[in-house]
């Protein structure tokens, strides 16, 4: 597997995409997780494809840009329109966010191994303290609509507090 391959496997690993397998004409089947399905060459050519990608599947999940534009030019004002005061806010706003989303990430997956352990011991207390900080954590994230990983509990009493 090439390394091009490898990354955009990662990458739609990452968001929560599914591979389902590979069609009859070398493509690999994805479904989203917004249940839409995406197709990907088997051996991607072009250098472009990972931006290509992301680009689109950002799109399919309804993460595509928040609406702002390049600055327009008016030749009735003679003003581009664009404000670097309002691009650094709008920078730090975006930073707080993916920074947001990460601790919520890293919290999610040091959750998960943790109910694993609980699950080991039997320890419902323990259980109930992490499902309601793993709710906690996947509230704050469909806050700025990022997929959110499934609870992947087997205990019955961490399944019965989630539930």
């Amino acid at each position: 597997m090439s390394s091009l391959s490898r990354d955009i496997n990662e990458y739609l690993e990452s968001i929560g995409a599914v591979r389902e397998g590979l069609t009859g004409g070398d493509h690999v089947k994805w479904t989203l997780p917004n249940g839409r399905t995406y197709f990907t060459g088997l051996t991607p050519s072009d250098t472009r494809v990972l931006k290509n990608i992301k680009a689109e599947t950002r799109r399919m999940l309804g993460l595509a840009s928040d609406g702002t534009k390049a600055a327009k030019y008016s030749k009735a004002t003679e003003t581009s329109g664009f404000s670097i005061e309002a691009a650094r806010a709008e920078q730090r706003r975006n930073t707080a966010i993916r920074q947001v989303i990460g601790r919520c990430n890293a919290n999610i997956l040091r959750i998960d191994a943790q109910l694993t352990i609980a699950q080991r011991n039997r320890d419902q207390r323990e259980g109930e303290r992490l499902v309601a900080q793993y709710m906690s954590n996947k509230e704050t994230l469909e806050r700025y609509h990022q997929p959110v990983p499934a609870l992947t509990c087997k205990s019955q009493a961490a399944m019965a507090v989630a539930a």
